[in-house]
């Protein structure tokens, strides 16, 4: 009888052990929260990229479509951008297009245009417009997104093909 008596009392866990163990739950939630922090610059990067080049590919396709320049504008500090449409092909024109890619889509926190390199000569980032034609680019050149971590991404319209090209690489900017 005293044997079936421990067993019984053995049953349940200690508070000791449940404390033990909601420690190190405690621990393991902490470490990965703070593996994962550094990654959120990366992801928003990334995602800035993917939707600037997005951005970039709307405004060729509506230029083709409707028979009249599209450009993409960044705001001044460059922290947004929107897509203008210029329907009777007049550069002075120009309006905000019709739809979400109209409206300015900020960047996400922490991510800003580094330069805009176009015709093989770098511009001011106060009068960026990238503008399409009918038939495809006006211009050659690339975007550099850069995040507050250092790294860097591309986006790259190529004039002849209209091809825009985002490089995926997303490495960290050596210091100059």
């Amino acid at each position: 009888m005293n044997g079936q008596r421990r067993l019984k009392s053995r049953t349940a866990f200690t508070y000791v052990e449940m404390l033990v163990v909601l420690v190190l739950i405690g621990m393991l939630a902490g470490a990965a929260v703070v593996s994962l922090r550094g990654r959120t610059q990366t992801f928003a990067l990334r995602t800035a990229t993917k939707d600037l080049a997005a951005a970039l590919r709307h405004a060729q396709e509506e230029a083709r479509l409707r028979q009249c320049p599209h450009r993409v504008v960044f705001s001044e500090d460059t922290s947004a951008y929107r897509v203008e449409s210029a329907p009777h092909a007049d550069p002075a024109d120009f309006t905000a297009a019709r739809g979400r890619a109209g409206r300015m889509c900020p960047l996400p926190r922490g991510v800003h245009v580094a330069a805009v390199r176009v015709n093989g000569q770098e511009i001011d980032l106060d009068s960026v417009a990238l503008e399409f034609g009918p038939g495809g680019p006006l211009f050659s050149g690339h975007v550099r997104l850069v995040n507050d971590a250092g790294e860097v991404a591309w986006i790259e319209v190529v004039r002849g093909t209209g091809q825009i090209h985002v490089r995926e690489t997303i490495e960290a900017e050596e210091a100059q």
